[in-house]
């Protein structure tokens, strides 16, 4: 879309109720010789002009945006993260002047404007800690170009370690580095990620493996995100597709859909596909992978629903029995106990989604070994009637390879005789730059 800038906010003028204004990578057509898009000003115009809107989004395709731009972004549309509150009537007052101003719960970038000069203004509102912070949902958007840069993937990281109040990430072109999950062996985690540099005013360029953070977002709802290797090559099988399951299903018990991307992604049992079963509220699930898919009723058996909530026969192969698991055991010096036991895995879904507090270091150490896969079996045979995903409503599979490989041809069939009702879609991508 091309926009000029004076018709653009002649015609906010004119639009008191708009409720939604998303413009993304807009072309700039101002003339030749006059200034660029002021996006400052032109943010200043629309919080003046639609004080009902409730979802923004306005990027430009020519144009990276400024600390200066960040700033006054901020400054328009979440006035309640600007200021500490130390008193009752400080409160009233800012309340009062809030309820004046547009207070927007979701924050909605460009990946190319998270950059080293803008992305602490821009996110440093999702990390306030204050009791007044509304903003539930970060989106990010990808850009045209494709381009990708490690300093999202740090930013990213840091909010999410760092935000309770976070309930939806929509970011599924942004790589998240899986080595994030690996906390096996002893760290900091006072002083683990995000690795911000007092002196540079930015983020390293390579991210600080040995100091790691635990997800505070516990109670996300929707999550959908890509996920790369950052020190070796994807392999299908690895165990770190077992140590992103069960992260995932450990720390975000709450979510409602999960979106995962992935480049090489094997659904077979010894993937650890099937801890996914721990999200008892899941209701959509999309899986994206170019892996090729040979998968059989025995991989799957574990979604169907079991009336009399037990398992005739244990229904995964154990991954250290497989050729493909040559990874040892990661050392660590937590509790076998602890592990064994399935502690992390057995709090409330209430106490989890409640907690802003960073998890144990113990309770995710060993992630995906024999013990956590044998605790979420037992954990899965003793739900009762529920079944596996009791409320899932949408299953996904988008396949990347080849067409021979294309296994639409008989999952549809499978899984309606594994879980009938559930509404189930089976695609083909060609490009490969797609979005969940």
């Amino acid at each position: 879309m091309r926009v000029r800038q004076t018709t653009m906010q002649a015609i906010l003028r004119r639009c008191p109720r708009l409720r939604t204004l998303r413009l993304d990578q807009a072309h700039d057509i101002n003339e030749k010789n006059a200034e660029p898009f002021d996006r400052s000003s032109f943010f200043a115009a629309v919080a003046n002009s639609c004080r009902l809107l409730k979802s923004f989004h306005f990027s430009l395709y020519n144009q990276d945006m400024t600390l200066s731009d960040s700033i006054s972004l901020i400054r328009e549309f979440y006035p309640s993260t600007q200021k500490q509150v130390s008193n009752s009537a400080q409160f009233m007052v800012q309340s009062q002047c809030s309820l004046m101003k547009i207070n927007l719960d979701t924050i909605c970038l460009l990946d190319r404007d998270i950059c080293a000069s803008t992305n602490q203004t821009l996110l440093g509102p999702l990390m306030k800690s204050s009791f007044d912070n509304i903003i539930t949902t970060l989106e990010i958007i990808p850009a045209i170009e494709g381009l990708h840069s490690d300093c999202i993937v740090h930013a990213l990281h840091s909010v999410l370690c760092s935000a309770p109040s976070l309930l939806h990430v929509i970011a599924p072109t942004v790589e998240y580095f899986i080595q994030y999950f690996e906390v096996s062996e002893p760290a900091n985690i006072e002083r683990a990620c995000p690795i911000w540099s007092c002196v540079s005013g930015c983020f390293a360029s390579e991210p600080d493996f040995t100091k790691r953070r635990i997800w505070a977002c516990r109670g996300l709802r929707t999550l959908r995100l890509k996920f790369v290797s950052k020190t070796k090559r994807d392999d299908a099988c690895s165990a770190d597709a077992r140590m992103m399951f069960e992260y995932i299903s450990k720390i975000c018990p709450n979510l409602r859909e999960l979106a995962i991307y992935r480049l090489k992604l094997n659904l077979e049992l010894d993937s650890g596909f099937f801890l996914l079963s721990r999200l008892r509220f899941l209701q959509r699930l999309t899986v994206m992978t170019w892996t090729d898919m040979k998968l059989k009723k025995k991989d799957l058996k574990w979604m169907a629903k079991h009336p009399d909530g037990k398992l005739s026969t244990p229904y995964f192969r154990l991954w250290s029995n497989s050729s493909s698991s040559s990874r040892k055991e990661p050392n660590s010096s937590c509790s076998k106990k602890s592990i064994s036991s399935g502690a992390a895995s057995t709090a409330s879904i209430s106490e989890v989604s409640t907690s802003t507090s960073y998890l144990k270091f113990e309770s995710l150490c060993n992630l995906a070994s024999e013990a956590n896969l044998k605790a979420c079996q037992n954990q899965l045979e003793q739900v009762g009637n529920e079944g596996c995903w009791p409320m899932l409503e949408f299953l996904g599979i988008r396949h990347g390879g080849t067409k021979r490989s294309h296994p639409g041809s008989y999952l549809p069939a499978l899984i309606k005789d594994i879980r009938p009702g559930v509404e189930f879609s089976c695609s083909y991508e060609e490009l490969l730059n797609v979005s969940l």
